[in-house]
């Protein structure tokens, strides 16, 4: 009697573990009772790779902003040598990865 509780054949969707039950898909494409799109699982994919990628963007240009330009103006400020730069270099590299 639970078995047949558990079975349903009127949802379109992932086919369960067990054969003949099937869970509605919480990502049907179409749209919604209000007309919104609602995006199929390649679409809404594909939408978000593309956020992941412009918030990498972002963070890389901060990245730069608020290392590169105290860099510069302290290198103008207090002009050093090649070895002194190299050096803060790999201190800069030992810091991020063990800090």
């Amino acid at each position: 009697m639970a078995d047949q509780a558990c079975k349903s054949n009127n949802h379109s969707g992932f086919e369960g573990a067990y054969p003949g039950v099937a869970l509605p898909s919480s990502n049907l494409e179409g749209t919604t009772e209000v007309g919104v799109p609602v995006l199929g699982a390649t679409e809404n994919s594909a939408t978000t790779i593309a956020r992941g990628r412009a918030i990498k963007r972002v963070n890389a240009w901060t990245a730069v902003l608020c290392g590169g330009l105290p860099a510069l103006a302290l290198g103008i400020l207090f002009p050093t040598g090649l070895q002194k730069w190299l050096a803060s270099f790999v201190v800069g590299l030992l810091w991020a990865k063990f800090v």
